[in-house]
């Protein structure tokens, strides 16, 4: 059967404990969350206390605060959790959010600030440039086409080209369907040569 006593045990010797802590039950008080410190009576509050969060987010938190009054003993800033390495962390320089749009970077700090990061793609030109280009462009090698190609303006000084739509001017054309001018010299095959009605002016070279 426990024992009651209508008040606090004190040892006559203030040297020496009252008891062994290993002789207690328990030595941290249990509650549900750290908003739940005021469920905790009064005669049992004391700068120094431990209490146990027995909810989701279980661990050990000291009140750090100097007076045990309901106003500051209820203010979790006077809490900190223990066994976390030591000291207060400061959430304010850690990312908490993220967002990106196109090629940029935008990162939402704990205070709130905000800081963007651009990625380079690359679209300022170089090799690698990606579609759709504008400028001049120098390719070296083969140049592949998946699907048709629409050209705005004209092209210059195509020197050969094996089937040309149109052509205002052709130094080789194995076919060409319209062409205004196509040069035929002495050292050139011609064959399967069809001119349509209109034509005229046609020049194979040599003398006339």
């Amino acid at each position: 059967m426990a024992l009651k006593y209508p008040d606090i045990l004190e040892h006559n010797n203030p040297n020496l404990p009252l008891v062994d802590i290993t002789s207690l039950k328990g030595v941290a008080y249990p509650i549900g969350a750290l908003n739940d410190t005021g469920s905790i009576p009064t005669a049992k509050r004391n700068p120094g206390a431990i209490v146990f969060l027995t909810g989701s987010a279980q661990a050990f938190y000291g009140f750090k605060g100097q007076d045990s009054g309901s106003v500051a003993w209820d203010n979790p800033s006077n809490w900190e959790i223990l066994g976390s390495g030591g000291g207060s962390v400061s959430t304010g320089s850690l990312l908490t959010t993220g967002s990106v749009s196109l090629n940029t970077l935008t990162f939402t700090k704990g205070d709130g600030s905000t800081f963007a990061l651009t990625v380079d793609t690359g679209s300022g030109g170089g090799s690698g440039v990606g579609f759709p280009f504008t400028g001049s462009a120098l390719i070296t090698g083969s140049l592949g086409i998946t699907g048709s190609l629409n050209v705005s303006g004209s092209v210059i000084n195509e020197l050969t080209s094996s089937y040309a739509m149109t052509a205002s001017f052709a130094d080789l054309a194995t076919t060409a369907i319209t062409a205004s001018n196509i040069v035929f010299d002495g050292d050139r095959i011609i064959s399967h040569v069809s001119m349509p009605a209109g034509v005229f002016d046609v020049n194979y070279g040599g003398t006339d």
